[in-house]
């Protein structure tokens, strides 16, 4: 998780992330989980305001899109091959926000 709930705070690294242009698969998924864990800790904390689950979702579709501009790779690929030894298991709630693709 990215440590900040500062929406805007969030968006300067966002950019960075994306303006770093990282090619290692690995930090590529760990940048997207991070991102997708902040965005759902605010949400759930109601700290972004004037943007509902939808919004947020779309957002992260969207970053998660521009960061694999950077690999070959689809997101499932990278995610069946680092998923499990980065992530620990949780489980996902029906409020939770989710990268669709």
């Amino acid at each position: 998780m990215i440590f900040t709930i500062n929406y805007e705070d969030l968006q300067n690294i966002k950019r960075q992330m994306i303006s770093d242009k990282i090619k290692d698969e690995k930090k590529i998924y760990m940048c997207i989980q991070d991102y997708k864990e902040t965005l759902d800790n605010m949400y759930k904390k109601k700290l972004v305001l004037n943007k509902d689950k939808t919004d947020l979702e779309l957002e992260l579709k969207m970053f998660a899109n521009e960061m694999l501009k950077n690999t070959n790779k689809s997101y499932k690929e990278i995610e069946k091959q680092y998923g499990d030894k980065t992530t620990k298991d949780y489980i996902i709630g029906p409020k939770d926000i989710r990268l669709i693709l």
